[in-house]
């Protein structure tokens, strides 16, 4: 818990993204099924909780228009 807890302390925020953004994991090596995706985001909001971080969803979206 220390290792992960040094390293949380790095960021301002714990960001997640739609399935629909981070899709292409499920074409990686090893391939990530959309559940383990969907279980991911969990836990990154868990981690979030316990270690007292800002969760943010986003959309990933780099346009004006």
């Amino acid at each position: 818990r220390s290792d992960m807890k040094d390293l949380i302390s790095l960021y301002d925020y714990i960001e997640i993204q739609p399935l629909c953004n981070i899709k292409f994991l499920t074409r990686s090596e090893p391939p990530l099924t959309e559940e383990d995706i969907k279980n991911i985001n969990i836990l990154l909001a868990d981690v979030a909780d316990a270690f007292g971080k800002t969760l943010v969803a986003t959309s990933d979206s780099h346009f004006l228009n």
